[in-house]
């Protein structure tokens, strides 16, 4: 099992009433299970707690069977990466997308060729005259683009998609969804979907967590649909 939630709970000051409550669910190498709800029902929490970004209140996490306390993410932090609504706050407005595309290979020792790095970019889209551009200057689609190239760099085993594409234009909403179905396919990649467009969730996942009030109120099993050839 890729991963396995059990009765985890999160709440931000013991003064306040918990976000997320006693939420249980799993999920496998290759599947993507979706966590569906309204504004404000804590289902980004739950992401971005798995992440590793916020510390749970209660419950277990764990990835390939291993608890996923603070041992585990200084091991293994590229195992779990996160791709957020807004790929803005994943770049630092001040650096160049070059600069900012370059840190993974930094900070985690990954030798840095500069024709594969070219060739990798490609695959996403990315071609040399967007490398010296600031974020501010790309659009939704080609930074969302970028983030996915860069969280990709780390060849994670878990993708958390916090509303990935809501904040994109249709064209780019199908192009990026394409793409992590692909990568999908070729790398075994389990995909959290988080999102409140349920009929985006039923086409991309195989089962969905209706959560309500920080609860999961219901799951449903989905036939997702088949990828173009």
């Amino acid at each position: 099992m890729l991963l396995e939630v059990q009765n985890l709970k999160k709440r931000y000051s013991s003064k306040l009433p918990y976000v997320i409550n006693s939420v249980s669910f799993s999920m496998d190498h290759g599947e993507t299970v979706g966590i569906f709800g309204g504004s404000g029902c804590g289902k980004s929490t739950i992401g971005q707690t798995i992440a590793g970004l916020y510390s749970p209140s209660g419950g277990t996490l764990l990835m390939n069977g291993q608890p996923m306390d603070r041992r585990w993410y200084a091991a293994h932090r590229r195992s779990v990466q996160i791709l957020f609504q807004h790929p803005e706050v994943s770049f630092d407005p001040r650096m160049t997308l070059e600069d900012s595309m370059r840190e993974p290979y930094h900070f985690y020792n990954i030798p840095f060729r500069p024709a594969e790095h070219k060739a990798w970019l490609a695959r996403f889209g990315i071609y040399p005259e967007h490398m010296n551009r600031y974020p501010a200057e790309l659009s939704g689609g080609e930074l969302q683009r970028m983030a996915l190239a860069r969280a990709m760099l780390l060849s994670p085993q878990l993708l958390i998609l916090d509303e990935p594409t809501s904040m994109l234009d249709v064209i780019s909403q199908a192009q990026i969804i394409a793409l992590l179905r692909t990568l999908q396919a070729e790398q075994g990649l389990g995909f959290l979907f988080i999102s409140h467009d349920i009929e985006l969730s039923r086409m991309v996942c195989e089962r969905i967590h209706h959560l309500e009030n920080g609860v999961i109120a219901e799951t449903e099993n989905c036939r997702r649909a088949a990828q173009p050839a």
